[in-house]
């Protein structure tokens, strides 16, 4: 027994290795999928969905369950595990969603079929048909809902812009769709705050009638702006819940104000003025600098031609808008008084004038991106007039960027002749001459408008007139979202330097137009605060922030619309050809949900529906078995035991 055990433990310390082979079996998973979308309670079997449906589905779940694994799931907007989600409220239908998650979740395990229970109604993603091919497995339909098409008046379709701008006219685009209303009188109207903007009937000229409507409607009045667009009612309809839409409009006050304030009168100052005219963003006011009498400080943008000039007035007023960080643009010339401007350190400089003029074309810099030109407009340069650019050495610091390249005669140099600069976190712009009026009329000669001309000035006139948000609290929220999205909201806090401050307590309070007010906190994560308020009801809301550094309080506020999303109300007909040929492709069975029992048998029948046998070959060290402890135990003891007997030790 002593060398029994001891040629054992000599063994064992040698690590032999023993395989062993293991069999598993896995039943087969079922899946049933129900759809979880509002459009099954718009038919007329919705009480039978909200009362004795979800019973009998449980009991035909039961029954799946003595013999296979069964998973459960419902489907909408998204995927969720089990039956306790199950409320018919999702907006939206989107079969693709659930057969590709399923296709994950169940590529490498023994799948043998899916049951779907749905009206066959999908709004998003692709069709089901061909989604379905990558499982490669049997799929019967529960077929819910109904298929006669049923008498309804509905908004079916509405187009609009986001945005509008305060002031102009603004197109809305209604489809309104009629089914089973031959000869009957229809009327659309579009309202807001309760007063009709806009009104017209049409009759239904057959059982199956469409009608578009095209409404324009004025901004008066900036924010958020809600616009209700209501059909009749008539009687009998199967839901007058597609009857309305409401619609959410944001009016800007966006007209930016441009100064061009000339040393003399010129017809470059009314080339400007027509350009820059043409885009209804800009509000253009034009003066002779010595009988200007406004606050330049209120601009967001100011042309200075030909100034600084001479006179004290003309230096205070380049002086002010400076130091009041307007953005400006310089257009030089003869008039212009280059010591002035020199001093002005706007790291641009003429030195050496020697007060004559040089004609001086531009070419395209090639490599320019601080913002985007068409290719027609780049090559607009080569075929205008030269400039009248005063004699001397046009210098541009380092950080200075060129648009445009000086051009004398044939001889192209990389002399700036149009550069932007940043100074103090300011923008300016410097065009080396005089004389853009020639440049708009030849682009009209060749192409019969100003298009090409005009595009350029507004490109540079909005990058000039854009500042930069230096507040030291910044937020970015939501403008319109639809209701099944999340309210997200995203800050940012600097100090004093504009160095990105961190574990800032930031509060958030959204208020709804009933004034209720909902509280909230942002998190930190890398740098930024994040804030997700969740999904919130259909309406307009407005919200306020507050935040505290260094001991001064800074606050941000804004407003938001959530859009009521009606996807699920355009089509309450059920699609039972679409859930027969997903069916027949892949190798399963349509019934009703009366026949919903059957389905324990049919799977039963379907010999591709088996539990499988996986084998497979495992390697253990012989001394993980426990047995061999206790033989040792068992020698070890039986000698002690024997000798003890024997009287020997």
């Amino acid at each position: 027994m002593r060398f029994t055990t001891f040629f054992i433990l000599a063994f064992l310390i040698l690590k032999p290795l023993i395989r062993t082979t293991e069999k598993e079996l896995e039943p087969p998973i079922i899946v049933f999928a129900q759809d979880n979308s509002e459009s099954l309670l718009l038919s007329k079997d919705s009480s039978y969905f909200l009362s004795s449906y979800q019973s009998e589905v449980s009991d035909m779940l039961s029954s799946l369950n003595q013999n296979y694994e069964v998973k459960s799931y419902t489907f909408g907007e998204r995927l969720k595990e089990g039956m306790d989600s199950l409320d018919f409220k999702d907006k939206q239908t989107d079969f693709s969603q659930l057969l590709n998650e399923l296709y994950s979740r169940f590529s490498n395990r023994n799948l043998g079929a899916i049951i779907l229970a749905t009206d066959g109604i999908y709004n998003k993603g692709s069709s089901p048909v061909y989604d379905q091919q990558k499982l490669n497995v049997p799929i019967y339909v529960i077929a819910l809902g109904d298929t006669t098409e049923q008498k309804d008046v509905r908004i079916a379709e509405v187009a609009h812009n986001k945005l509008a701008y305060l002031g102009n006219r603004f197109p809305i685009q209604i489809d309104v769709e009629a089914k089973r209303c031959s000869g009957e009188r229809i009327s659309l109207e579009v309202s807001k705050n309760g007063d009709i903007l806009f009104q017209e009937s049409f009759t239904a000229a057959n059982e199956y009638d469409t009608k578009q409507f095209t409404v324009i409607l004025d901004a008066k009045k900036t924010g958020l702006q809600k616009y209700s667009i209501r059909v009749s009612r008539l009687d009998n309809e199967v839901t007058y819940l597609n009857n309305r839409q409401d619609i959410y409009l944001d009016v800007l006050d966006s007209k930016q104000k441009i100064l061009v304030l000339a040393a003399a009168p010129h017809p470059d100052v009314a080339a400007i003025k027509e350009s820059i005219g043409n885009n209804e963003n800009y509000e253009v006011q034009t003066s002779i600098a010595s009988s200007f009498k406004g606050d330049i400080s209120k601009f967001d943008l100011v042309v200075f031609h030909q100034l600084p000039g001479s006179s004290t007035k003309e230096n205070n007023l380049v002086k002010s808008a400076i130091d009041a960080g307007v953005s400006t643009f310089f257009i030089l010339g003869g008039n212009t008084n280059f010591n002035s401007f020199n001093s002005l350190s706007l790291g641009f400089s003429l030195k050496n004038y020697q007060g004559s003029l040089n004609d001086v074309s531009g070419t395209y810099a090639e490599g320019f991106s601080t913002f985007q030109l068409e290719d027609q407009s780049k090559k607009m340069f080569q075929s205008l007039p030269p400039l009248q650019m005063p004699f001397g050495n046009f210098e541009t610091s380092p950080g200075a960027v060129s648009v445009l390249y000086q051009r004398i005669g044939i001889i192209e140099t990389t002399n700036s002749l149009l550069a932007l600069n940043t100074v103090r976190g300011t923008k300016t712009a410097v065009l080396g001459g005089e004389g853009i009026w020639r440049w708009r009329m030849v682009q009209y000669l060749k192409d019969e408008n100003h298009e090409k001309f005009n595009g350029f000035i507004q490109k540079l006139t909005q990058y000039l007139a854009t500042r930069e948000n230096k507040n030291q609290f910044q937020i970015t929220g939501p403008k319109n979202i639809f209701e099944n999205e999340n309210v997200l909201f995203e800050a940012q806090v600097y100090d004093a330097n504009y160095e990105a401050l961190e574990n800032q307590e930031i509060e958030l309070t959204i208020i709804s137009t009933d004034g209720t007010r909902y509280p909230f906190a942002f998190s930190q994560n890398t740098g930024r605060y994040r804030l997700d308020a969740g999904q919130l009801q259909p309406g307009n809301y407005s919200w306020e922030s507050r935040v505290i550094i260094s001991g001064k309080s800074f606050e941000e506020s804004g407003e938001f619309s959530v859009s009521p999303l009606q996807i699920e109300l355009a089509n309450v007909t059920a699609d039972h050809r679409l859930l027969f040929a997903l069916t027949n492709q892949s190798g399963g069975e349509m019934m009703m949900p009366k026949e919903m029992n059957s389905l324990s048998q049919l799977i039963a029948q379907n010999n591709e529906v088996v539990t499988v046998s996986y084998e497979f070959n495992k390697l253990t060290d012989l001394i993980e078995l426990k047995w061999l402890i206790w033989l040792l135990l068992i020698f070890l003891g039986s000698e002690w035991l024997l000798r003890k007997r024997s009287g020997t030790y």
